[in-house]
């Protein structure tokens, strides 16, 4: 799977102030048609997250989504709660035109559930939370909201990145959260049956998730390390990486393969 940023365009730039991406105002939307064109080599069947920035907000994207679903490739999109409710229309278009297989909504607290639609379908939804930002009553709010739409509740914990914003954001009262999650609060998190929970491999690591699951379960459950089979890649900067907070960035090449790019990372891990 890839994990493609597509623009450095938002406008929350002063509401996420531990943004990694650092994306603003001002930031400018990546060229589609290049990553169209490199992506023409990839295997039909893997996986596209797509975010940015704020990826709704890039004129290009519906053509870009149809070019890359015409060949068998699965579009994710991943956008903040605060803009389901402008984007709300797009996003009922996109579903009902198969257009994305998948939506990630980054959390932002009780009152944004105001921000979501009622008009789009939520069964495919997985809302994105941060380790030390968000909580185990976070969670709560978000397997209630869900429960009373009778959808399945599905949670991706993401580890949180000293890096961007997130670097000169981070605090002790953060560490304090980011402890409370590898004590108790996971721990209770298991107990719930009918939810989906997984991790990325930051907060994974951040958890110390290994030892707190079988070795069984481990087997099962654990994809790999990142770089093995995910790579990242910045429209913006036109450069790929291992993930969005490496320092080593390749840049992309019009005569590049996404299968280059991908032994390029592959090679570096």
């Amino acid at each position: 799977s890839c994990d493609l940023k597509i623009t450095q365009y938002c406008d929350l730039d002063n509401i996420c102030v531990y943004c990694h991406e650092m994306s603003n105002k001002q930031g400018k939307h990546g060229d589609l048609n290049l990553i169209a064109k490199i992506w023409k080599s990839q295997y039909p069947g893997t996986e596209l997250a797509i975010g940015g920035g704020n990826p709704l907000a890039h004129p290009g994207l519906e053509n870009f989504l149809r070019t890359v679903t015409a060949r068998g490739i699965i579009p994710n999109i991943t956008m903040n709660m605060l803009h389901m409710k402008k984007f709300g229309p797009t996003l009922k278009r996109f579903q009902e035109d198969r257009l994305m297989y998948g939506l990630g909504i980054s959390y932002r607290g009780g009152d944004g559930f105001k921000y979501l639609p009622d008009d789009i379908d939520y069964s495919n939804v997985v809302f994105h939370m941060i380790l030390g930002v968000h909580s185990l009553g976070d969670c709560m709010q978000v397997i209630k909201w869900c429960r009373d739409r009778d959808v399945t509740p599905k949670i991706l914990l993401l580890g949180y990145k000293t890096y961007g914003k997130g670097k000169d954001y981070y605090n002790p009262e953060l560490q304090k959260e980011l402890d409370r999650w590898k004590g108790f609060s996971l721990q209770r998190l298991f107990l719930f049956e009918g939810v989906t929970i997984s991790f990325d491999n930051l907060a994974i690591t951040q958890l110390d998730l290994q030892k707190q699951v079988s070795k069984e379960d481990w087997e099962l459950l654990f994809q790999g390390p990142d770089q093995t089979h995910t790579f990242y890649v910045d429209a913006v900067e036109e450069t790929v990486a291992g993930t969005s907070t490496s320092d080593i960035r390749y840049p992309i090449k019009e005569t590049d393969t996404i299968i280059d790019i991908f032994n390029k990372v592959k090679k570096e891990y």
